[in-house]
């Protein structure tokens, strides 16, 4: 509940209506460098999928392993998140085509930490077309 009231407040600091909008063009993989309020630098991994209501979820990866899963909400150019897991916060990321840059703080940790996120393309899963040697420029069958 604590959660739920913080994404709210959240939502209301960047003076957006509380409406929420679709996720749209935010779902996807973001490679995020984050830093600490203590100033420790970090990167990991954040994957978000929109939801048939319009939010989202979000889940945040940490060397390899799932440390905090979410529940976003879009309004404007903001997306705010409630996360919980190894560790319980609130976030906020101001978007910006395929980046987003926000903020996020712990209850039981002083001070706010940073976050920069930048979108990871989709790889194609088109096969790789090979053709055979003797098809290639440049090479014979010698006898």
């Amino acid at each position: 509940m604590r959660l739920l009231i913080a994404l709210l407040l959240i939502c209301s600091m960047f003076g957006a209506s509380l409406a929420a909008e679709p996720l749209g063009t935010v779902v996807g993989t973001y490679k995020v460098e984050g830093k600490n309020p203590d100033g420790k630098v970090y990167d990991m991994e954040i994957r978000i999928t929109g939801l048939p209501d319009g939010s989202g979820s979000v889940e945040y990866i940490y060397e390899g392993r799932l440390a905090a899963i979410g529940l976003a909400l879009r309004t404007g150019d903001v997306l705010s998140v409630a996360f919980q897991g190894q560790m319980s916060g609130v976030a906020s990321y101001k978007i910006s085509k395929d980046r987003m840059s926000g903020e996020w703080t712990l209850p039981d940790v002083l001070g706010i930490g940073t976050e920069k996120l930048t979108r990871i393309p989709k790889l194609t899963t088109e096969p790789v077309r090979e053709q055979p040697l003797a098809a290639q420029p440049g090479f014979r069958v010698e006898n």
